[in-house]
């Protein structure tokens, strides 16, 4: 226990890190509408730092197409917040080999600073 609680105060403080969650990680398809919503979130975690400032976000689909986000935010010295955390509501269908979906998640500057992938079950 007092690891876990180490190793979750060093990743708050330490370096920034990009974490992503999906909810549910399992679900079931509404037969109604032929796919489930999924919640998908990205979050940056850690101190700031101005490389991590303001990243435009990428979220790469299991069909292949892609959403990207960009905030509009004044220069890191003159900041009061900017956006930590991204959200996404995915309208999933049913794997067709009942394997897990994955969705990939970049923060980028100029390049990529942090890519992540989210697995999730559709049956």
């Amino acid at each position: 226990m007092r690891y876990l609680l180490a190793l979750l105060l060093l990743t708050a403080v330490g370096k920034p890190t990009l974490n992503v969650r999906v909810f549910p990680q399992v679900s079931v398809v509404n037969l109604s509408q032929g796919c489930t919503t999924v919640l998908l979130t990205a979050e940056l975690a850690g101190e700031e730092s101005e490389k991590w400032y303001c990243p435009k976000v990428t979220w790469e689909f299991p069909d292949g197409t892609q959403a990207t986000e960009e905030s509009d935010c004044a220069p890191f010295e003159e900041r009061d917040e900017y956006p930590r955390i991204w959200r996404r509501r995915l309208c999933a269908p049913a794997h067709p080999q009942g394997e897990a979906w994955i969705v990939y998640v970049s923060l980028s500057k100029k390049d990529v600073i942090a890519r992540q992938e989210i697995r999730f079950f559709v049956k």
